[in-house]
């Protein structure tokens, strides 16, 4: 789930309901027969964080469903309720290290496109097997969609017969890592070919302004496209109090050298 529904405990119960009656339909039903639990389980990766209601008793009113006990409440186990995994906010450092959840949680936290590696290696290593192999291809194209987003050509990932092959001669990562050098030089080029210096060599005060500001919508830009929308927030007051071009052009190769955000961000303040 990627945006907050407030009627989430109601689409669950539905669920549940649904998959009961398609676990019995055609089948003797009588006084010993039983349901399976089900545990609900949302995986919500929404910036903000979740708020709805997880119980469908919740939703009709306060003191409709009865305590199990003083304090609590029955278990989350028959389609009513259910537990909310919000990946942009767990505790990375905490996780289990060869989990699916985990992985998907990392993905969610990246803050550099490079990340994206040793993410690849890990969903190869802990989703390898043939019980696993949907999964991994899904957490495949999960990556690949989000190297798009950065602006990275990842569609490798999706040519199942290279990329075994790749993988087998180990020359998989050393791919990957060429598809990176090259989306970094293409950012840089992009920089130096639109040209730093072509606002700020306007000899007129107003025309040199507007070259400025231009320059640091464009190393915004680029800082988003890298690292995301959180630390090109932070770029941009940083640039704020830069007017000198050849600074300019030193932070332009500081967004290129710097592998995450909070690295780029230290070198910024420490040279401020």
């Amino acid at each position: 789930q990627s945006s907050v529904d407030w009627f989430m405990a109601l689409r669950m119960q539905g669920y549940a309901v649904r998959l009961y009656e398609h676990m019995w339909a055609g089948r003797p039903v009588n006084r010993d027969s039983r349901l399976p639990p089900i545990l609900g389980v949302v995986l919500y990766n929404g910036r903000e964080p979740w708020q709805a209601a997880t119980s469908l008793g919740d939703l009709v009113g306060a003191g409709t469903r009865p305590d199990v006990e003083a304090g609590g409440r029955a278990p989350a186990l028959a389609g009513d309720s259910y537990v909310v995994t919000d990946l942009r906010h767990l505790p990375l450092d905490t996780l289990p290290a060869d989990n699916a959840v985990s992985l998907l949680a990392r993905a969610e936290a990246m803050e550099a496109a490079r990340e994206v590696l040793d993410l690849v290696d890990d969903v190869l290593r802990v989703l390898e097997g043939p019980d696993r192999g949907p999964l991994q291809d899904i957490m495949l194209r999960w990556l690949c969609f989000l190297g798009h987003r950065l602006g990275v050509d990842l569609n490798i990932l999706m040519e199942r017969k290279k990329m075994t092959k790749l993988k087998q001669t180990g020359q998989l990562r050393a791919t990957l890592e060429e598809r990176f050098d090259a989306w970094n030089e293409e950012i840089r080029a992009e920089g130096r070919a639109e040209g730093l210096a072509q606002g700020v060599a306007q000899g007129v005060a107003q025309e040199h302004a507007q070259g400025i500001e231009r320059a640091r919508a464009r190393l915004q830009r680029q800082t988003e496209r890298k690292f995301g929308a959180s630390t090109a927030k932070e770029l941009a007051l940083l640039l704020v109090s830069i007017e000198d071009p050849g600074q300019l052009d030193a932070v332009a190769d500081s967004i290129i050298d710097c592998t995450n955000g909070r690295e780029l961000l230290a070198r910024l303040q420490t040279s401020a």
